[in-house]
């Protein structure tokens, strides 16, 4: 963070470079941060959008990132800290189903693969990513003749 928020300027030809400081607009003397909570609110936007396409591995590498961002980022008030707590909170959900679901896709056990899709169902996700986990569940469910877990699923909807 110290090295991102300095620039180094060659002034003249043939003069070594200066360093100058990179500070911040709204509170002078404290130094220029590149990393917000809106660029982590924007990565989390496409891995949400990359989970509904199908693109898991892409969204797992986007929630890493955010939660790699997340011990960088510098907060000054309560509500962003309240608002850096509740997006930790988001991925680590997304990090757990994300896992579940490539999980899922390597097993080859069909109950387990049942099973792995119920506990994908019960991570605090998106009503549309729930949703199509709840889908994808249901189907394994009749294909397994598994109806009273079908049933509850069902119920889910």
């Amino acid at each position: 963070i110290q090295t991102a928020a300095h620039v180094r300027m060659q002034l003249l030809q043939n003069t070594s470079a200066v360093e100058i400081p990179l500070l911040r607009s709204t509170a002078p003397g404290l130094p220029l941060i590149g990393l917000t909570i809106e660029h982590c609110n924007d990565l989390l936007a496409a891995a949400h959008k990359n989970v509904f396409s199908g693109k898991m591995d892409a969204a797992l590498s986007e929630i890493r990132e955010i939660l790699y961002t997340l011990p960088l980022i510098v907060v000054d008030s309560e509500e962003k800290r309240s608002q850096v707590e509740s997006l930790r909170t988001a991925c680590r959900e997304y990090m757990l189903a994300l896992r579940l679901h490539k999980e899922r896709r390597r097993v080859e056990d069909p109950v387990r693969e049942m099973e792995l899709a119920c506990y994908f169902t019960m991570c605090n996700l998106e009503p549309i990513h729930i949703f199509i986990g709840l889908l994808y569940a249901i189907k394994l469910g009749q294909k397994l003749e598994n109806y009273r877990t079908t049933a509850v699923l069902c119920r889910r909807l």
